[in-house]
């Protein structure tokens, strides 16, 4: 899958992906569908015309490796668990199941909606995943920090 309309906008030291990327591609290379593992890759093309790859490998019912948020279990609908994590004190709840166009097409999809907000800090995390392949569509974080307690 290639990420036709990319871009992100971060101001942190560490961005999700680096700056100066043009596109960004999720290639799968291989699934067992037994064990619920999954190996793929991050292709990513810079505006300079050179390319590289980060490898991503995980299983998409734990959570466990570095498919999370890009490649979840297919055939989730709203209600079940995004990934059964390690972390039971919060877990990642599909929100609802909605139809949006994608690519041209109608897609079932999942979101992920969380939002978290304390003094000083707030945060809002949306995902959106093809609802039979696990393939995140679309994303966002959105984070402000003042820095006060």
């Amino acid at each position: 899958m290639t990420y036709g309309e990319y871009s992100q906008n971060n101001t942190t030291p560490y961005p999700p992906f680096p700056v100066n990327v043009s596109s960004l591609k999720l290639q799968v290379q291989g699934v067992n569908g037994q064990t619920n593992t999954v190996n793929a890759s991050f292709v990513y093309n810079y505006k300079n015309g050179t390319q590289s790859t980060q490898p991503l490998s995980g299983n998409t019912e734990t959570g466990q490796g570095n498919l999370f948020p890009y490649l979840l279990a297919g055939n989730l609908s709203a209600g079940d668990l995004l990934v059964k994590s390690t972390y039971p004190y919060y877990p990642y709840v599909s929100n609802e199941t909605v139809e949006r166009v994608y690519a041209g097409a109608l897609r079932s999809v999942n979101l992920l909606n969380i939002t978290y907000a304390v003094p000083g800090e707030y945060v809002r995390v949306v995902f959106y995943w093809d609802a039979q392949t696990g393939l995140v569509l679309d994303g966002a974080e959105y984070a402000n920090s003042s820095g006060q307690t």
